[in-house]
């Protein structure tokens, strides 16, 4: 269950380019925002699954707050 937001990690990794074209303020909104929708679904995950997605997305969310770093 919690190797779901290290795969998240890893799969948002190659997004990190994105930084060049966006900026790093876009990118990091872009992180925040979906670390705050990660937390929503895992606060409302009715099942074990859902609570899976929703690692996935804070892992991706927290690979693109690392990019301005």
């Amino acid at each position: 269950m919690n190797i779901s937001m290290t795969i998240g990690l890893i799969v948002g990794a190659p997004f990190l380019t994105f930084a060049d074209v966006i900026g790093r303020r876009g990118m990091n909104f872009i992180g925040n925002f979906l670390v705050i929708i990660a937390a929503l679904i895992q606060g409302f995950a009715p099942n074990i699954r859902v609570f899976m997605l929703g690692r996935f997305v804070l892992g991706f969310g927290a690979a693109m707050m690392s990019s301005p770093q």
